[in-house]
């Protein structure tokens, strides 16, 4: 078994994808892949990164989600870490393709979901958008 913990850039100095990869044999076993937002520059006080949109395939955990059961699904999330809303209805994504698929959806709809979370919590409209 092999695993992978990694932060990559979005674009944005404010945001970034995370990603824990687990494999097994070459195959794929869990992954978790999100899009963190930077409070921190937007309030005084420590670095504090969260998760504002988050991709996940963890079958043995008790609250983990399965793909190739359930189907990817998007969880979008609160700055306290609850689910706002989950967005379904991805066409069928076989789970070796799935980090790629799921790192190229965040990637390309980052302003998107930033300017949807921002909204949402009454955040600094757009301050730190480019």
């Amino acid at each position: 078994m092999a695993e992978k913990d990694y932060i990559k850039s979005a674009g944005l100095s404010h945001l970034r994808l995370r990603f824990h990869l687990v494999t097994s044999d070459g195959e794929v076993s869990e992954f978790l892949i999100q899009l963190e937002y930077n409070h921190q520059l937007v309030d005084a006080g420590p670095d504090s990164w969260c998760a504002i949109a988050r991709f996940d395939h963890n079958p043995q955990a008790a609250d983990g989600h399965d793909v190739t059961e359930e189907g990817l699904h998007l969880d979008l999330l609160n700055p306290d870490g609850s689910k706002y809303d989950v967005r379904r209805g991805f066409g069928p994504v076989l789970l070796g393709d799935c980090p790629t698929f799921c790192e190229n959806y965040l990637l390309s709809r980052a302003e998107r979901l930033l300017i949807n979370y921002e909204q949402r919590n009454d955040i600094l409209d757009g301050l730190f958008r480019s």
